[in-house]
């Protein structure tokens, strides 16, 4: 199905992202294996001589062992060796990446349904959720959702109205955000009657 309208197709039969199992730099940073691996890799660059590089040494790596789900209901075992690499961050420490088979270095790896190994979005072909819909139908609706939310959240801060006989900075904003709601809200109920919910 393609949308009438012009511009980029918004259907295809591409995977979702949100269909796959995900292995993530946090996934192994909250089990303690960055850490492990840190002080192994530190280890090891002392043992070299002082600011050489060895290539001896092998870049970082973790060992991933995950099971897949097979017809007879025992899983299918495998071993996958995941390359590591760091890069400085502008205040300290360092931010992970996980290297993918194709050379991407991401934050992710993916393995969609009847897939064997874990790669990255670009390597499974995979696409977002929200990339596949047609979201324009439901726009409306979700601004007037945002603009009730951001009322009630400027509402709350709210302590008076006016000040020396002019209305305080919050009162203006919520009067600006009261306003787009207003317009929007009439244009959001006639777009969800028409989808016919």
């Amino acid at each position: 199905m393609i949308s009438e309208k012009m511009g980029r197709q918004r259907y295809s039969d591409r995977q979702l992202v949100e269909d796959c199992k995900v292995l993530s730099v946090q996934d192994l940073k909250r089990d303690g294996k960055l850490y492990d691996l840190e002080n192994r890799w530190r280890k090891q660059w002392h043992l070299t001589l002082e600011g050489v590089y060895d290539p001896i040494i092998p870049p970082p790596q973790v060992e991933i062992t995950y099971g897949l789900p097979t017809r007879y209901g025992e899983p299918l075992w495998k071993s996958l060796n995941v390359e590591l690499s760091s890069t400085p961050c502008h205040f300290g420490g360092k931010r992970w990446w996980m290297k993918c088979d194709c050379g991407r270095r991401v934050q992710k790896l993916y393995i969609p349904p009847r897939e064997v190994y874990y790669s990255c979005r670009k390597c499974h072909d995979l696409t977002y959720k929200l990339q596949k819909e047609h979201t324009s139908n439901l726009m409306a609706w979700q601004k007037a959702c945002d603009y009730e939310v951001k009322l009630c959240e400027i509402g709350k801060g709210i302590k008076r109205t006016c000040y020396a006989g002019k209305p305080t900075r919050k009162f203006r904003q919520y009067l600006k955000y009261k306003e787009k709601y207003d317009a929007i809200y009439p244009i959001a109920i006639s777009q969800l009657k028409n989808l016919n919910l």
